[in-house]
């Protein structure tokens, strides 16, 4: 109930995948923390560099200005 996503690496191919799914998740929808469990035995295994490129954010909510053209759309309507 306190992270958004949960996920435990179990081979050490998959931390960098792991580690961009995990701030993707961050930066998109509902602000809330996110876990990526490694094991013990992956600390001495070599993952290579970690590269992230941020993706395009989401919104939780509408576009504050489509709702208002939406709205001048059913104001019209009425009349």
């Amino acid at each position: 109930n306190v992270t958004k996503t949960a996920e435990q690496v179990t081979i050490a191919s998959a931390v960098q995948a792991a580690i961009r799914r995990a701030f993707t998740g961050v930066r998109n929808g509902r602000p809330r923390p996110t876990l990526v469990e490694i094991p013990v035995d992956l600390y001495g295994e070599e993952i290579g560099e970690v590269t992230y490129r941020p993706v395009p954010r989401t919104r939780s909510g509408p576009d504050p200005q489509a709702v208002a053209e939406a709205a001048k759309v059913l104001i019209a309507a009425e009349r």
